[in-house]
């Protein structure tokens, strides 16, 4: 009785070392295919629906990092957000007034009121524009 016992046991912690075994051999597997992956790579999120892109940008082995663009879900670009090393900076227009916002981006702004004065399309410019205009 105590033989069957121990046999069993035996047969167990076999089935357990073999199962290990297997675990530590599929773990070096991916840890080699983690470090294959050559840094910077793209960075692509997609809306739930899985074919839109919702943010395109680049990543390094830290995480995200540059610049990210947004789209709507129409693949519209609708803003520009930095990144650095996985840390969200947010966008630089961010808190900014529209006098700073123009100076950066070379703009300038009509305060007469007469817009019918000047050729072309006009616009209004929030923090989320603006960071579509700017250059990386």
């Amino acid at each position: 009785m105590i033989k069957k016992i121990f046999d069993f046991f035996f047969e167990k912690n076999q089935e357990i070392k073999e199962e290990k075994e297997e675990f530590n051999q599929k773990n070096q597997e991916i840890k080699q295919e983690s470090q294959d992956v050559s840094y910077p790579t793209e960075y692509i999120a997609y809306y739930e629906d899985g074919i839109t892109i919702k943010e395109k940008g680049m990543k390094n082995s830290l995480g995200i990092d540059g610049w990210v663009t947004r789209y709507d879900r129409l693949g519209n670009e609708i803003e520009k957000v930095q990144y650095s090393n996985g840390l969200y900076l947010g966008n630089p227009f961010t808190g900014k007034t529209p006098d700073e916002i123009a100076d950066e981006l070379g703009l300038l702004i009509d305060e007469t009121g007469d817009y019918n004065d000047f050729p072309g399309e006009e616009f209004v410019i929030d923090e989320k524009v603006a960071s579509t205009l700017f250059k990386k």
